[in-house]
């Protein structure tokens, strides 16, 4: 998984953070939190990355993501990337 973050120049904060989950075509990105959080997914709806613009965003309803895309494949990036975000938060912290 490649991480890429986004920092705000003049006080440091983070601004985004995007995870690329796997390489491919991206058919579609979805919006899973209102303007705070993106999945961009394949042909097949697996996941190919995941966009947090406000990396608050972590607690989110996967309900009103359409049927087409792989819902458990996204809940398992998610997973991951969560693991991720905790680690750059405790780095950012020190």
């Amino acid at each position: 998984m490649q991480i890429t973050i986004s920092r705000d120049p003049d006080d440091d904060q983070i601004l985004a953070i995007y995870a690329r989950i796997s390489n491919g075509k991206v058919r579609e990105t979805v919006e899973i939190a209102d303007g705070a959080c993106y999945v961009d997914v394949d042909a097949k709806g697996k996941p190919l990355g995941i966009e947090m613009v406000a990396p608050g965003c972590l607690n989110l309803s996967l309900r009103n993501v359409k049927s087409d895309v792989d819902v458990e494949s996204i809940r398992g990036a998610f997973k991951e990337v969560k693991k991720v975000v905790r680690k750059l938060e405790q780095f950012v912290a020190a």
